[in-house]
């Protein structure tokens, strides 16, 4: 029943009340206090409540659900509507109680308002529709009631609030429509007057959900209240399992390229990663290498080992004449002339020539003795060198040349003996170079007993 003007009743409260209802209770007063047309009064009148339809006979008392207002009647009147009575003989009729109403005349008795109606007033012929964010309950009731947080009423002339769906909300009484949660949040029960915010490790991605999910593989949230999942970014794990509610830095030895990652990836051998947090591994570099995985440094080839390419997982020993004999090496060496490295692979050091021997190549697994006739006097020698004049060298690998014994001489350079002089008649010493006779032999012409560089001792 619609509640468009307005009248003051008896306790002067002011309600909304329908024109044709106003109409109607106004009636029903004045038909109350006013006898029908056509009464006859006479001596013999009969009493209100009662009336003579034939003039002159007996008085009949007024039927349930008529009256009659005064003595000397010749009809009774039916209640009007708002009115009632159940009793005969009555001089006036009741009005409808609040909570009731009496729809049409000659009620016998008001009606209790249905559920989702009430009557505010007395008298009322029809009841009020509950208005929108308002219901009835019970019948013949005398009020609306708002409804609760979290039930909403979007029509008139409900017995019940409808509880908010899932994934809505209703957070007023007297609501007339339900709000849908927004992003982010959720509501996963009817007749919330809230939304719940969305668990870190989850998100809510559209308006009136009322679930959450749980972050993809590779993201993540660390906050309450999120409408998407971060990703976990290079560098970084969220772990094999959806929902995650971090990220970690990939430790040192790890790394992570993806935008999404669950899990950090071990570097591969001839690889490294000595940063936290590393999207990317390194190789290593020529004369380093690195034979297992998730390493934090490669390692520097070792003395007698080389490493040639970059992300090696391996170091190579030196060929047999070469060597290293340091950390780090990305080629071998050779072996210099006047020295050696010993036969074997993997060599670390160089050794020089002995004094007596001579190399004058490159990668060299040994050095020569002197060759007869010959000497070396220094180590790392690339050469040797003929023996003097007054000396010979009658076996290989000397360090000196041997000098002429007395009754001796060596007139030539690389001489492998000495010859014996022809007579007896020469210097008592040893080195001579010639055996000429001692009268004949100037002091300027004595050969010392010593290696001496001629001009012609040269090769």
């Amino acid at each position: 029943m619609d509640k468009n003007s307005v009248y003051k009743d008896t306790s002067h409260q002011e309600l909304a009340v329908k024109p044709s209802l106003v109409a109607a209770a106004i009636a029903g007063c004045l038909s109350s206090v006013t006898p029908n047309a056509g009464v006859a009064l006479s001596s013999s009148s009969c009493l209100a409540g009662f009336f003579d339809p034939l003039g002159g006979s007996a008085c009949q008392p007024a039927d349930a659900g008529s009256f009659v207002a005064m003595s000397g009647a010749t009809s009774q009147d039916p209640c009007p509507v708002g009115r009632y009575t159940d009793q005969t003989g009555q001089q006036s009729c009741s009005v409808a109680e609040l909570g009731r109403f009496v729809g049409g005349i000659g009620q016998t008795s008001a009606e209790a308002c249905a559920l989702g109606k009430y009557a505010p007033f007395t008298a009322m012929s029809a009841c009020f529709d509950a208005s929108v964010g308002h219901y009835v309950g019970t019948e013949g009731a005398f009020e609306e009631e708002a409804c609760l947080e979290g039930f909403y009423a979007d029509t008139e002339g409900q017995s019940a609030c409808t509880p908010a769906d899932a994934g809505y909300f209703v957070d007023s009484t007297a609501a007339s429509t339900q709000d849908p949660c927004s992003l982010g949040k959720f509501q996963p029960s009817a007749g919330s007057s809230v939304c719940l915010l969305a668990d870190r490790g989850y998100f809510v991605g559209q308006t009136g959900s009322p679930t959450q999910e749980p972050c993809g593989l590779g993201t993540y949230t660390d906050t309450k209240g999120n409408e998407v999942c971060d990703d976990s970014g290079p560098g970084y794990e969220t772990g094999a399992s959806t929902g995650a509610t971090f990220r970690a830095a990939c430790p040192v030895g790890t790394f992570a390229p993806l935008d999404r990652n669950t899990n950090c990836t071990v570097s591969s051998p001839g690889n490294f990663v000595d940063t936290p947090a590393a999207s990317e591994q390194e190789a290593c570099v020529p004369g380093r290498y690195q034979p297992n995985s998730g390493q934090t440094a490669c390692i520097n080839a070792e003395p007698g080992y080389f490493v040639s390419a970059s992300e090696a997982i391996s170091q190579t020993e030196c060929e047999i004449g070469k060597y290293t004999d340091q950390y780090g090496f990305t080629t071998c060496l050779d072996s210099p002339a006047g020295y050696f490295v010993q036969n074997e692979t993997g060599a670390s050091m160089i050794e020089a020539c002995f004094v007596g021997t001579f190399n004058p190549l490159v990668k060299q697994t040994s050095c020569s003795p002197a060759d007869l006739g010959n000497f070396v006097s220094a180590p790392a020698s690339i050469d040797q060198t003929k023996c003097f004049l007054g000396t010979f060298s009658d076996r290989v690998g000397l360090s000196t040349c041997i000098s002429a014994p007395i009754g001796f001489f060596v007139n030539t350079r690389g001489a492998i003996s000495a010859q014996q002089c022809p007579n007896d008649d020469y210097p008592q010493r040893t080195g001579l170079s010639s055996c000429e006779p001692i009268a004949a032999t100037a002091p300027s012409s004595i050969v010392p007993s010593v290696n001496l560089l001629l001009d012609d001792d040269v090769d």
